[in-house]
C-alpha cells in the first residue's frame, strides 16, 4: 500500500498550473488586491505571526535560522491558499489549486480499485454542484462551463477505467458503483435541466453531457448486471441479501424526505418512488424464496438505484431553495432509464 501512495506522489510532482491558469490567477488577484487594499497591519492575523512562532518554536530558531524561518511562514501561506481553493468555483483564481494540486493530492491516498472508483465518482458529483451553483447564480459562463465540462469528462474517464479494472476483481462492486454513479448523474441531469437561469445554452449543454455520460454507464452497468442476473452463486446470493439491506435503508431515507418536504409536488412524486422501490424489493424477496438469486439481486439493485435518485434530486432541490431562494418545479426526479434499461437487456440477449 505504501508503494502505490509513494508512485501516486510521485506522479504528483509533474503536477503544474498551464501558463494560461497561471496567467489568470495573477490577473484576477491583481484585479482583487487593487479593489481591496490592504488594511493596517495593526491588529491583523500575520501582524503578530512572527510573535506567536517566536513563542512556538523559540526566537533564537528563527534569527539565527532565517531559512527555516522563510519554510514555516511558506508553507502556513500554502496551507491556507489550499483551504481557501476548497470552495472556489470555476472563474476564482483559485480554481486550478483546487482541481489541479488539491484533488490529486486527495486522491493520492485512494489505492484499491474500490476507493478509486469511489473517488472518481466524486469528482463528477463535485463538477455537477459547481455547475448548479453557477447557473443558479447566472455565473455559467462560456469560459466556467468549458472547465466543468473538461473536469466532468476527465472524472468520467477515469471513473470508466477504474471501474474496468474493478470488474476484473469484484464484478458485483463494479455494477453497485456503476448503479450508483448513474443515478446521480440522472438525478443532478433533472435538476440542472429544471433550474431557471438566463445561461440557458451552457446550462443545457452540461445537462446534455451528464445525459449521454449517465446512458453510457445504463449500458456498461446493465450488460455487467445482466450475467450476474443469470447466476445463483453462494456469492450473488450473499451480494443479493447485501443489496437488500442496501435497498431497505435507502428507501427508508427517501420517505423520510418525503415526509418532510414541504413542497407537495415533490413529496408526492418522492412518495411514488419510494413505493415503486418497495415493490421491487418485494420482487426481489419473491425471486429470493425461489432460489433466483441472481434475478434477486437485480431487483433489489433496482430498488437502490431509485431511491439514490430520487434522494440525490431533492437534497440538490433543498439545497438551492435555501441556498438561493430558487424552487424548481416539476417532479422530485424521473425514471425515465427503465425503457432504455430495458432495451439494453434485449441487445445484451441478443448478444450472448
Amino acid at each position: 500500500m505504501m508503494n502505490d501512495i509513494e508512485n501516486k506522489f510521485r506522479a504528483l510532482k509533474g503536477v503544474t498550473l498551464s501558463e494560461r491558469e497561471k496567467s489568470n490567477m495573477r490577473s484576477s488577484l491583481m484585479r482583487y488586491m487593487h479593489a481591496n487594499p490592504a488594511a493596517a497591519a495593526q491588529g491583523s492575523y500575520f501582524s503578530g505571526v512572527g510573535t506567536r512562532l517566536a513563542g512556538a518554536f523559540g526566537a533564537r530558531i528563527f534569527t539565527g535560522n532565517p531559512a527555516f524561518a522563510a519554510c514555516v511562514l511558506v508553507l502556513m501561506i500554502g496551507f491556507g491558499t489550499s483551504y481557501a481553493a476548497e470552495s472556489a468555483l470555476p472563474g476564482h483564481p483559485l480554481y486550478a489549486i483546487k482541481t489541479r494540486i488539491n484533488e490529486p493530492i486527495q486522491g493520492a491516498f485512494a489505492v484499491s480499485p474500490v476507493a478509486q472508483t469511489q473517488w472518481n465518482a466524486e469528482l463528477a458529483f463535485r463538477r455537477l454542484l459547481e455547475a448548479e451553483e453557477l447557473a443558479a447564480t447566472d455565473k455559467l459562463s462560456v469560459v466556467a462551463s468549458a472547465d466543468i465540462e473538461e473536469g466532468l469528462e476527465l472524472a468520467l474517464s477515469r471513473f470508466d477505467t477504474s471501474v474496468t479494472l474493478l470488474e476484473a476483481a469484484d464484478d458485483i462492486e463494479a455494477t453497485n458503483a456503476q448503479s450508483d454513479l448513474e443515478a446521480t448523474l440522472n438525478a443532478h441531469e433533472v435538476v440542472l435541466t429544471a433550474l431557471p437561469t438566463q445561461k440557458n445554452s451552457e446550462t443545457a449543454r452540461i445537462a446534455a453531457l451528464v445525459q449521454d455520460h449517465a446512458a453510457k454507464i445504463n449500458k456498461k452497468r446493465v450488460h455487467t448486471e445482466a450475467l450476474l442476473t443469470a447466476t445463483d452463486t453462494p456469492q450473488v446470493k450473499e451480494a443479493a441479501l447485501k443489496r437488500k439491506k442496501s435497498a431497505q435503508d435507502a428507501v427508508g431515507s427517501v420517505q423520510q424526505l418525503g415526509g418532510k418536504n414541504s413542497d407537495r409536488t415533490t413529496a408526492s412524486s418522492t412518495r411514488k418512488i419510494a413505493s415503486e422501490a418497495n415493490n421491487d424489493i418485494k420482487a426481489g424477496d419473491d425471486e429470493a424464496q425461489e432460489g433466483r438469486w441472481g434475478k434477486a439481486f437485480g431487483a433489489f439493485q433496482d430498488a437502490v438505484r431509485k431511491a439514490k435518485e430520487t434522494k440525490s434530486s431533492v437534497e440538490a432541490r433543498d439545497w438551492l431553495k435555501s441556498r438561493f431562494g430558487i424552487v424548481l418545479e416539476g417532479v422530485a426526479t424521473t425514471s425515465a432509464t427503465s425503457t432504455f434499461k430495458n432495451k439494453v437487456i434485449e441487445e445484451v440477449k441478443e448478444d450472448d
